[in-house]
């Protein structure tokens, strides 16, 4: 299921989620008032809990893409906190 206002999509991880997923999770600033930072590994293992889960219940954690659209152009780079795909 995806949820799709607007700007705004929202749907189930996929594993085309893990570059950007590890990204965020070594980002200090993100992880600030968390236990700290994860490496490749442990957001890995943290992204296939949440896809497994998704898929054996239907619902759950959910990825947030952010578009952005500008003057009449829609624009598809996604924007994470200064992290640029």
């Amino acid at each position: 299921m995806k949820i799709k206002i607007n700007r705004l999509i929202l749907g189930p991880f996929q594993d085309a989620d893990r570059s950007i997923n590890a990204q965020i999770f070594a980002d200090p600033e993100v992880r600030r008032f968390a236990l700290g930072t994860l490496d490749r590994e442990a957001a890995n293992a943290r992204l296939d809990r949440a896809i497994a889960a998704y898929d054996e219940r239907g619902f759950g954690m959910l990825a947030l893409p952010l578009t952005f659209m500008t003057a009449g152009r829609q624009g598809g780079r996604g924007v994470y906190r200064g992290i640029r795909r």
